[in-house]
């Protein structure tokens, strides 16, 4: 279960580091983005995937 989680939170790592990364083109995410996590609500992998969400919520302004 840690090993998912750490995938979990490396992917929405790169994620942030890629939304940095491309500040000179036109602005991306032009849509909402959806995170999906495939392990049931309450879980330790749902609280980590929810507060990364509110962080790159914040990060996109979406």
């Amino acid at each position: 279960m840690k090993c998912i989680a750490r995938s979990i939170l490396a992917g929405l790592a790169a994620v942030l580091a890629v939304a940095e990364a491309a500040t000179a083109q036109e602005p991306w995410p032009s849509k909402p983005v959806t995170v999906v996590v495939p392990f049931a609500a309450g879980g330790n992998v749902d609280v980590a995937a929810r507060l990364f969400s509110e962080r790159l919520s914040a990060k996109l302004g979406k």
